[in-house]
């Protein structure tokens, strides 16, 4: 028989773009924290940010340790424990007073017990909202992570410190900054205008 060429990626065996493209991410490994950072409204700094600090790819003072750049594996918001990508985003005793006011400022009355791992926490937090509440949530998130870790460097290399509570406020105020630049999801989440916040806003769980 004469010899055809048979497209083997379609169901006609006819080629298009369409499936060429689809064909290109064949046995791909999934990501599952992918669409809540890529997805949501923030700066492509924070998001890839984000996306190295979940891959514990972020320098912090246990990376650095494993890298013969310091000695000294303690957290710099708590100095308590040994600072990982999840202590810091997560864990943290410092990064959970903020958390827990922020949570108490959206009005988010049941969020979920803090675990060891900071992207199984974030999903578990998002897990009953609404489409538009979780884009919301997740340029919230990216958000305080990124003020967390600008916390710690400044602590490392400025030798400058602040309170949670002045941390939260800052935090704040960048959110309204962002709401500004196009980040409407987050102020469908009510994010507030100061501390404190008076009134129930709708991340309701």
């Amino acid at each position: 028989m004469e010899d055809t060429i048979r497209w083997k990626w379609t169901t006609d065996a006819t080629y298009s773009a369409r499936s060429a493209y689809q064909a290109f991410f064949h046995g791909r490994i999934q990501f599952k924290g992918a669409t809540p950072i890529w997805k949501a409204w923030a700066p492509m700094k924070v998001k890839f940010f984000t996306w190295l600090a979940v891959k514990g790819r972020i320098w912090t003072a246990d990376r650095r340790h494993r890298r013969g750049l310091t000695t000294d594996t303690d957290c710099r918001l708590c100095d308590q424990e040994v600072e990982t990508a999840d202590h810091l985003l997560c864990t943290c005793n410092f990064t959970k007073q903020v958390w827990h006011s922020l949570f108490t400022a959206l009005g988010y009355q049941n969020p979920p017990p803090v675990v060891d791992c900071f992207l199984e926490w974030w999903l578990t937090l998002r897990q009953d909202l609404s489409n538009e509440q979780k884009k919301g949530l997740d340029t919230a998130v990216m958000l305080v992570s990124w003020m967390v870790w600008k916390e710690r460097n400044a602590r490392v290399f400025n030798y400058t410190e602040r309170t949670p509570n002045r941390l939260l406020s800052d935090i704040i105020a960048e959110g309204s900054n962002w709401i500004q630049a196009g980040a409407m999801k987050l102020a469908a989440i009510g994010w507030p205008q100061r501390l404190p916040l008076g009134g129930a806003s709708p991340l309701v769980s």
